[in-house]
């Protein structure tokens, strides 16, 4: 069994071009006791990816040059030498950026059966879906009402947060910049901000002028930004 997969070989300055990337292959060792075999069927390429083409650790590791690029997918278990999953299931992981995947089972996760996308798992009900619902929920503590302000509202987290907190009443506003990205808020009901070419003070009027019912008491997560009434 063979498995192709993305390596880079330098780190990018600025936007990574086409031939910074090249497309591999190799033959997979064979299955150990513990480990499934899984052919990818969605892969997510997420903004957090470009950091750690730098080379330079933060809060995960960097990825290594000439070495396969990992990202989260999904996919199905095609040869399995672990009791908690068998060929056929549907299941999630971070072995990316590669057609197949050999990974310890427990750094596999199956997929819930829900009559949903499979992509879904990866979006929605994935890693941004879950940020921005914790972010929300557990870290603000919104509640029914309460005003939210979501900066990056049109990314991958911000664009979740803002539809959740809208689901719960109050008003909510959203920072971006790219007037597409302006105009998908408001058709959203989201009140739509646009930080270019504004100091603090303009930004700050700008915000006050979106939702001037709210109180001067800002919450900050990474998610969002809950101003609650008082």
């Amino acid at each position: 069994m063979q498995s192709r997969y993305f390596t880079i070989h330098d780190h990018p300055q600025g936007m990574p071009k086409r031939e910074l990337f090249k497309l591999e292959q190799q033959d997979l060792a064979e299955l150990q006791d513990g480990e499934v075999r899984i052919r990818n069927t969605w892969l997510s390429v997420d903004p957090y990816m470009r950091g750690r083409m730098d080379g330079v650790t933060t809060y995960i590791e960097p990825f290594e040059l000439g070495k396969p690029l990992e990202g989260a997918a999904v996919g199905e278990v095609i040869e399995s030498r672990d009791s908690r999953f068998k060929e056929g299931d549907k299941v999630r992981h971070m072995g990316g950026w590669r057609d197949v995947a050999q990974l310890p089972g427990d750094q596999v996760e199956a997929l819930p059966e829900f009559d949903v996308p499979e992509q879904a798992y990866l979006g929605v009900l994935g890693m941004p879906g879950t940020t921005a619902w914790v972010g929300l929920n557990l870290i603000a503590e919104m509640k029914d009402g309460d005003n939210v302000l979501v900066s990056a509202a049109s990314g991958a987290v911000g664009s979740l947060a803002v539809q959740l907190a809208k689901a719960k009443g109050g008003t909510v506003v959203g920072i971006a910049g790219d007037q597409k990205k302006l105009d998908w808020l408001e058709s959203q009901g989201v009140k739509a901000v646009s930080y270019k070419g504004k100091d603090a003070k303009q930004l700050s009027e700008d915000l006050k002028n979106a939702c001037p019912e709210a109180s001067t008491s800002i919450m900050r997560t990474s998610a969002a930004t809950a101003w609650k009434q008082h």
